[in-house]
Formats: structure tokens, C-alpha cells, sequence
């Protein structure tokens, strides 16, 4: 059984444990100043958390950055769930219930670099689209945008 709900206090413990295990996608996370930023996201209500049987399985942090636009600031599933569509369900949560009809971006790896271990794929697969190329923390990223209705939606999992 799969159940998403916004993100409390009690869960921060279970949350770095999905963090721990996907720090591969995000290699200058600082997991002190990371944690202050998710006191901030769940005191907000801009953090969810998807539990299948029971278990954090994947989390997702969020900032509104306009009346059109919210940003993912962190997205993860388990590495025994990513290929268990985990990640359509955290996105589907946001873009179809939380924030309809706004734009929703997300930062991921360039094209072809080495350290990517498959979230850009991922992204792409889930019906985002690569945009403007940014340098984040130092490290080269591109802008990637997701809109409800796009060709991209109905694309399989």
C-alpha cells in the first residue's frame, strides 16, 4: 500500500535515510545545512513523503517560487524502489493536486556527465524537458521543466 502525505518532524530520521541512500544524485549535499533546510520545508508544508508498506520509500522538498512556478529542491526514492514508479507518484502528487496548471522545474545533471547514475533519464522519462544549463554549489546542472498536459505525460513508466 502506497500513501503520500506532507512530511512532519517525527520523519526527519526516515527522510535522511532515503537521503543516505541517494546521495549519489546530489554529490555536494552538506548534511548539516541540509537538515536545517528540511526543518524549514516541513515547517512550510513544502515537504512530502511517499510510505509504501509502511516505510519512507521516497521524499520530495519543494519551494513556491512564484504564482506560477514551484521548484523541487530534493527528490528521492529508495534504490530497491526506483524502478517501482515511485517517482511518477511523487511528481503526480505535485503537479496534478498540490500546484495544477503551474510550471514545476528541477535541476539534474548535464548531458553526458559521468556522475549521473540515471536521474536525468528518470526525469526525461517522467515527461520533464531539458532547459537553460546552470552551475549550482559549484557544479554544472541543466533547468528541467514539467507541465501537466505536455506530450511527454502519457509516456510509460
Amino acid at each position: 500500500m502506497k500513501k503520500v502525505r506532507y512530511a512532519v518532524k517525527e520523519d526527519i530520521d526516515d527522510w535522511m535515510e532515503v537521503v543516505g541512500s541517494s546521495v549519489d544524485g546530489y554529490p555536494y549535499l552538506n548534511e548539516k545545512d541540509y537538515i536545517c533546510r528540511l526543518r524549514n520545508y516541513i515547517a512550510k508544508r513544502h515537504g512530502i513523503v511517499l510510505e509504501k508498506d509502511g516505510v519512507i520509500a521516497g521524499v520530495m522538498a519543494f519551494s513556491v517560487r512564484s504564482s506560477e512556478t514551484v521548484h523541487i529542491e530534493y527528490l528521492a526514492v529508495l534504490p530497491q524502489n526506483r524502478k517501482a514508479g515511485l517517482y511518477k507518484i511523487l511528481v503526480s502528487k505535485l503537479a496534478e493536486e498540490l500546484f495544477p496548471g503551474r510550471e514545476i522545474s528541477i535541476t539534474t545533471y548535464w548531458e553526458n556527465d559521468r556522475a549521473d547514475t540515471g536521474y536525468r533519464k528518470e526525469l526525461e522519462r517522467l515527461g520533464f524537458t531539458g532547459k537553460e544549463l546552470l552551475t549550482e554549489f559549484g557544479y554544472p546542472t541543466q533547468r528541467f521543466i514539467y507541465r501537466r498536459g505536455d506530450e511527454n505525460e502519457g509516456k510509460e513508466e
